[in-house]
C-alpha cells in the first residue's frame, strides 16, 4: 500500500458498496479488511484514506459482527490518527462512528478501545469545540462504550 491516491479511491469505492451485504461479504472474504487496515497503518496522516477506511470498516462490522475481530486491528491506528489529525473533521467523525459500531458489536472491541485510550480521545473530541456533527459522533461513541451489552 504505497500509492495513497489510488488507495483513497479504492477505499472510497469499497466503502460505498460495502453497505450491501453481498458486497460486504465479498470484501471481507477477499482479505479486504486486512488490506484496508494495512493501508490505514501505512498512510496514517492521509485523512481522506483514513476517513474512507473507517467508513468501510464500520459498514462491514455493521453488516456482520463476525468481522469485528479482524477489523479491530484498526483500532490502535485509528485512535492514534485521531490525535494526529484532530482537525480533519470528516475523518474524525467516521472514526467515532467506526469505534461506536465496533463497541456495539463486540465486547472485545469495547475493551480494546478503552485500553488504547479511546475514551480519552473521544472525550477530548467532544470538548475540543469540534463541529456539531463530529461532537455528536464522539458522544454517541462514548455512550456506546459506557453501555454494557450494546
Amino acid at each position: 500500500p504505497n500509492q495513497p491516491e489510488a488507495l483513497e479511491k479504492a477505499c472510497g469505492v469499497l466503502s460505498s458498496v460495502s453497505v450491501e451485504p453481498h458486497f460486504a461479504e465479498a470484501i471481507a472474504s477477499s482479505e479486504g479488511i486486512t488490506t484496508v487496515v494495512e493501508a490505514m497503518r501505512s498512510n496514517n496522516s492521509n485523512a481522506a484514506l483514513l476517513e474512507f477506511g473507517c467508513l468501510l470498516l464500520r459498514n462491514l462490522v455493521i453488516n456482520n459482527s463476525e468481522y469485528s475481530e479482524e477489523a479491530s486491528s484498526a483500532i490502535a491506528t485509528t485512535i492514534h490518527s485521531m490525535k494526529e489529525n484532530s482537525d480533519a473533521a470528516g475523518f474524525v467523525r467516521e472514526a467515532c462512528d467506526m469505534l461506536s459500531a465496533m463497541a456495539c458489536q463486540s465486547d472485545a472491541c469495547r475493551s480494546k478501545i478503552m485500553a488504547l485510550e479511546g475514551m480519552e480521545v473521544l472525550m477530548n473530541t467532544m470538548d475540543s469545540g469540534a463541529e456539531a456533527e463530529v461532537a455528536d459522533a464522539a458522544r454517541a461513541a462514548v455512550n456506546q462504550l459506557t453501555t454494557r451489552g450494546g
